[in-house]
């Protein structure tokens, strides 16, 4: 069976989100956070879990689920505005980390999904 090269690259967009989603959940068990019990914490545990596995996902199954890499984008657009809201609770160094993992997230995502309509397009009669 031939690999297409949009599946390649979604599969490598799907791992990346998973780094990122890895990343996400284990800051904030792994680092110094200034809350123990906050809600920023909880908030960067979910979504790093979920991206993680949505990413994940995406790179087992590249030919479907494109709802998933849209979910990773809604994720990497709540992290990219998590200072805003946690904005007391977070250091200049958590605000710019986020901000950096929330853009990574959402680039690899536009990229996941731009290469899956591409493709998809391609590939129909």
């Amino acid at each position: 069976m031939r690999i297409e090269p949009w599946h390649r690259h979604v599969r490598i967009a799907g791992i990346a989100n998973f780094l990122i989603g890895a990343f996400l959940f284990a800051w904030p068990l792994a680092l110094p956070f200034p809350l123990e019990e906050g809600a920023l914490k909880r908030s960067l545990l979910a979504v790093g879990a979920l991206t993680a596995v949505c990413g994940a996902a995406r790179a087992l199954l590249p030919a479907r689920n494109l709802l998933l890499t849209i979910a990773n984008m809604v994720f990497g657009i709540w992290i990219l505005l998590a200072p805003i809201e946690f904005e007391h609770q977070m250091t200049w160094h958590m605000v710019a980390a986020t901000a950096a993992g929330g853009l990574a997230l959402m680039a690899f995502a536009w990229w996941s999904i731009s290469e899956t309509l591409d493709g998809r397009r391609l590939e129909s009669p």
